[in-house]
């Protein structure tokens, strides 16, 4: 589903400042991003699950608004 070598390239290369995005790809990578955030703390078991699900509703809701599924759907 995601191309790993190439997201973590992009990472390191926006994390570093060399790379940067038009706004349309900025918001979609960021959305990526955040998905990807959503989903690693749902695998963090050493939390717990109700901290887990708030964690993961942040990151969600934050993808969600970059998405813009309103302009899309």
């Amino acid at each position: 589903m995601l191309d790993q070598i190439r997201f973590i390239r992009d990472y390191k290369a926006i994390y570093l400042g060399s790379k940067t995005l038009d706004s349309k790809d900025n918001d979609i990578w960021f959305c990526i991003l955040n998905i990807v955030f959503a989903m690693a703390v749902q695998r963090q078991e050493s939390s717990p699950l109700h901290q887990r699900d708030n964690e993961c509703n942040r990151y969600f809701r934050k993808a969600w608004a970059l998405l813009q599924p309103e302009v899309i759907l």
